[in-house]
């Protein structure tokens, strides 16, 4: 627009402006007076307009703009749709309020007109109103095979007191193995597109991220895989994708998008947020020499503190802390399937000892640096001692390492430990400190307790003083069973008495579930102490299953107990596709 055109506009709007209204240096109306405000910016209520999507990464959230108000005492609830409908409620605080310069809304259906109730106080004045937010429809990446936009969620049982419950499904879209960005070196080149969703109890879809702003098929630094969702104190998540880690709350505003330190590479399945506000990631590292001078790239074996600016606390090398050349789990694993590498072909099929001792380098079982020896698929920060615990898929069920980098205990079974970390072998007990009968492979005689195999999360419960562990069960006791049918998950609880280096089993739930329920890779177990439940996520429940689409399980179960309080049922869009993990959204903490 043209200088001469701006002045004419300028005297037309002044001159049309009502008389109540004063005219500013520019000839406009004074926006200070509500009823210009009204004029050009019409609301539905006192606040200010909604935008939907405010940050181009969370298409079902809004802001409702607050002009520069100051509201107190804020209560959102998004109304459920339909008679089974599930309502979402939350406060929002003075720090999400200026935050966002306005208030958050989440929870909004897609391609809906959501119903929103907002309460809150305004120069002592209690307000209630109703707002009108359109949403469009979830456009996500569809590929071969695929059936749906998303997973289809069924409500199979939510007892009372259950029914708010929000489930973060965190899943990838059709892996692919990419080896366009490296080549040389090995090391993990899995990629895929974020596919992540919260559902309500009623299977109902009330936030989905925008995958654009996080990944790409060309920029090797937005490569690899999404996993790992951790809800922080401040309410926001913080999870990772190959070479970023990124935090952001749930109306998409990224608040870091971090590249790996320089030789750290390969994030992936897990990410902690430490006390003093570092992170605590699972890495690999590039240009990694062997004894014969060879340069590799390393397979999920380096955990690392990093701060938020990325510079580099402190370093884990599990090739120097632990033993990477013990192959007595990999020669007994099922080579169907090994974390994201999946053949269905090969299901059932192990590894003979010289087979393993000629892997290439790269993201296959094998033995020593530079191929997949630990697969560490959780890493956990332990406060009381300076200390962390890894789920090392590969070796045993959990280890527990010091700061100094000694190892503290080690929970599996004896076969193939050599000095010093067999002396770091934890010893299984009965409730009254009675030692088991236990083998080398792990059968324990006469009792119910048993070691984890190929295990996910591996995480101590604070709360209860118990560690938490899914179960997968493949290569249960060193073998293969006789026929694949015979195969079970658990999400299980072990009692650690570190003083006395022994190991008790409290609790398991999922065996009696048989193979419906077995989960081959991923899966989750949390502990929930505000309903005192394990949140679990079997989320690869009928992989192997060549004549429907799988079905995977979310439950919520008692502790102690075998009464479910949940069970969602996440069917898949497409034959042998897994899920990863599922978590609960802790509501009241989203907008502090």
């Amino acid at each position: 627009m043209t200088k001469r055109n701006l002045v004419m506009l300028a005297i037309s709007l002044a001159l049309t402006a009502p008389a109540a209204v004063q005219a500013n240096a520019f000839g406009l109306p004074d926006t200070q007076s509500v009823s210009a405000f009204k004029t050009y910016l019409p609301a539905q209520g006192r606040l200010g307009t909604v935008n939907v999507n405010p940050y181009g990464n969370a298409p079902l959230a809004a802001v409702i703009k607050r002009m520069s108000l100051e509201p107190t005492d804020i209560t959102v609830t998004v109304r459920g749709k339909g008679d089974k409908g599930v309502d979402i409620s939350y406060p929002v605080g003075r720090t999400s309020l200026l935050t966002h310069d306005g208030i958050p809304v989440f929870g909004l259906y897609p391609n809906h007109l959501n119903l929103v109730d907002v309460e809150y106080s305004l120069n002592g004045e209690r307000i209630n109103e109703t707002y009108k937010v359109l949403t469009g429809g979830i456009d996500l990446p569809v590929g071969e095979g695929q059936t749906e936009i998303l997973p289809k969620v069924t409500a199979a049982k939510v007892a009372k007191g259950f029914e708010q419950r929000l489930y973060l499904l965190d899943y990838n879209h059709n892996n692919a193995y990419n080896e366009r960005w490296r080549k040389s070196q090995g090391g993990q080149v899995w990629d895929s597109t974020p596919l992540k969703w919260i559902s309500d109890t009623n299977g109902d879809v009330r936030w989905v991220m925008d995958p654009a702003n996080f990944h790409s098929r060309t920029d090797g630094t937005y490569m690899g895989d999404m996993n790992g969702f951790h809800q922080t104190a401040d309410g926001s998540f913080i999870v990772g994708k190959g070479q970023r880690v990124f935090k952001f709350d749930m109306l998409g505003k990224i608040q870091w998008n971090i590249l790996l330190p320089q030789g750290y590479v390969d994030h992936s399945h897990d990410i902690d947020e430490m006390p003093n506000g570092n992170l605590l990631v699972r890495v690999a590292k590039e240009d990694y020499p062997l004894d014969n001078g060879r340069l590799v790239t390393t397979v999920r074996d380096i955990v690392i503190e990093m701060t938020p600016s990325g510079q580099v606390v402190e370093e884990w090398d599990m090739n120097k802390i632990l033993d990477p050349f013990r192959d007595a789990m990999l020669i007994a694993m099922d080579q169907g399937a090994v974390c994201m590498n999946v053949n269905v072909d090969k299901a059932g099929e192990v590894m003979t000892k010289e087979e393993l001792d000629k892997q290439p380098y790269g993201d296959i079982p094998g033995v020593g640096p530079g191929r997949n020896w630990l697969h560490i698929n959780s890493v956990q920060y332990i406060a009381e001692d300076d200390s962390i615990i890894i789920s090392p898929r590969h070796q045993a069920t959990a280890i527990k390492i010091g700061r100094d980098k000694q190892v503290k205990w080690i929970l599996g079974n004896s076969q193939g430990w050599q000095q010093p970390w067999a002396s770091k072998l934890l010893t299984p007990v009965d409730a009254a400190g009675n030692k088991l009968d236990c083998n080398v492979k792990g059968e324990c005689r006469g009792t119910d307790f048993d070691f984890s195999y190929t295990q996910h999360t591996a995480y101590y419960n604070p709360e209860i003083g118990s560690l938490s562990v899914f179960d997968n069960g493949d290569a249960r006791h060193m073998t293969q069973p006789s026929l694949p049918f015979m195969k079970y998950s658990r999400a299980v609880e072990y009692q650690i008495n570190e003083q006395d280096m022994t190991v008790q089993q409290t609790w398991q739930y999922g065996k009696e579930r048989g193979y419906d329920w077995y989960s081959h890779v991923t899966s989750n177990v949390f502990y929930r102490p505000e309903t005192d439940t394990y949140q679990i996520h079997s989320a690869s429940a009928g992989l192997f299953d060549k004549t429907r689409l799988p079905i995977h399980y979310v439950n919520e179960v008692k502790r102690g107990s075998q009464e479910v309080m949940v069970e969602l049922q996440v069917q898949s869009y497409r034959l042998h596709k897994v899920g990863y993990r599922a978590s609960v959204v802790d509501q009241d903490k989203l907008f502090q």
